[in-house]
């Protein structure tokens, strides 16, 4: 089963130096999170369907048995990402210990931004800028919209345990704390 393995912080913006922040490689990512009732899983095909449209078809059928173990799971996350021209669907598991089950599959762009467009799901939307440090890449999610003010880092590790030289513009840690997701933060009008 893929696993994710991450940590999150908060990052305190007036020690994050904007001009260097400006200089790092970057992409705009736009985000919106299913409710359960509105994703079908076909075992017909081995796909997902959205609202009725089949988004994904022809899952590995190794994977498919993975995914269909963490549908019960209490905090299951349905998530649709733009990512500039690309379009992609991601199903996560619950968290325990900064691990995760995740599973993604590149979809159809066009459809997902009509799901943006048609359906009131809970959204954000933010500006991911690429850091490289060390043999790790910090990816530095700058939030735009209703949540402009909010900055939170995260990384994707091998092992939990593997050693982090944490940067000054670091506040704090939040990998176990849910209110934090990006989910929770979807379904918040306003996060302070």
């Amino acid at each position: 089963m893929p696993i994710e393995i991450e940590r999150r912080f908060l990052i305190d913006a007036e020690c994050l130096e904007q001009t260097w922040l400006s200089a790092l490689e970057f992409k705009e990512i736009s985000q919106i999170y299913l409710p359960r009732g509105e994703i079908e899983f076909d075992e017909i095909v081995s796909g997902i369907k959205i609202s009725g449209h089949t988004i994904v078809m022809n899952i590995d059928a190794e994977e498919w048995m993975d995914l269909l173990q963490i549908l019960s799971d209490d905090k299951l996350g349905i998530r649709l990402r733009i990512i500039e021209d690309l379009a992609f669907l991601t199903i996560k598991g619950n968290t325990i210990d900064g691990a995760r089950p995740e599973f993604e599959w590149p979809v159809d762009p066009v459809l997902v931004k009509q799901f943006f467009e048609h359906k009131s799901w809970p959204d954000i939307r933010k500006v991911r800028h690429y850091w490289p440090n060390d043999d790790i890449i910090w990816e530095i999610d700058v939030f735009t919209g209703r949540h402009t003010g909010i900055i939170i880092a995260e990384v994707e590790l091998e092992q939990i345990e593997h050693p982090l030289n944490l940067p000054g513009w670091v506040s704090e840690e939040i990998t176990n704390q849910d209110d934090w997701s990006n989910a929770a933060l979807a379904s918040n009008p306003v996060y302070t």
